[in-house]
């Protein structure tokens, strides 16, 4: 595994960017703004095969975007993202959004 201070190498920023632009469902995460090759491949690494969630909810909590709602007799506060999720996948999707 590569350090985190130490920048890719040409070879391997191009070999990422093959990787990424070989793949549908990188190619598709690719469309979201700000989302570039390495971002789509650690979604797609992190996520796995897609078809095993049942819908767009189940990704969303898996990721742990989903809002935390507590509610008691006639209160309903919702609050802010569970990060129940994937540590990883939810520190790269949350720092995607707030760029």
């Amino acid at each position: 595994m590569r350090p985190a201070n130490r920048p890719l190498t040409a070879a391997g920023s191009a070999a990422i960017e093959e990787c990424a632009g070989s793949l549908k469902e990188t190619q598709l995460l690719m469309t979201i703004p700000g989302v570039s090759y390495y971002t789509a491949l650690r979604i797609y690494a992190e996520l796995g095969e897609i078809d095993r969630f049942d819908g767009d909810k189940e990704v969303v909590s898996y990721v742990g975007l989903n809002p935390v709602i507590r509610e008691s007799g006639d209160s309903r506060i919702e609050g802010s993202i569970s990060k129940r999720g994937s540590s990883a996948l939810t520190g790269t999707v949350h720092v995607h959004i707030h760029a």
